[in-house]
């Protein structure tokens, strides 16, 4: 009971997904990714819950402002 894969995460530009688990402290396996030019890149990996693993990632997002849409950026779009 509880072991139910949850559902990915969509935060903006980045997806947020279970790779595997979960772990007996119900722990799943979380990545965090967004497309740059074309390719996937990660940002974030790790053991979590799913709200650790959302917290994790908009961190992640913020701080390598790597996952910014060009509107997002200031780029005048």
């Amino acid at each position: 009971m509880g072991r139910r894969k949850p559902k990915n995460l969509k935060l903006g530009a980045v997806g947020v997904y279970v790779v595997r688990g979960p772990r007996e402290d119900r722990r799943f396996y979380w990545q965090a990714s967004c497309s740059v030019a074309g390719k996937r890149k990660t940002i974030w990996s790790g053991w979590a819950t799913k709200d650790e693993a959302e917290r994790a990632a908009c961190e992640a997002r913020a701080a390598r402002r790597c996952c910014t849409a060009p509107s997002e950026a200031g780029s005048g779009h």
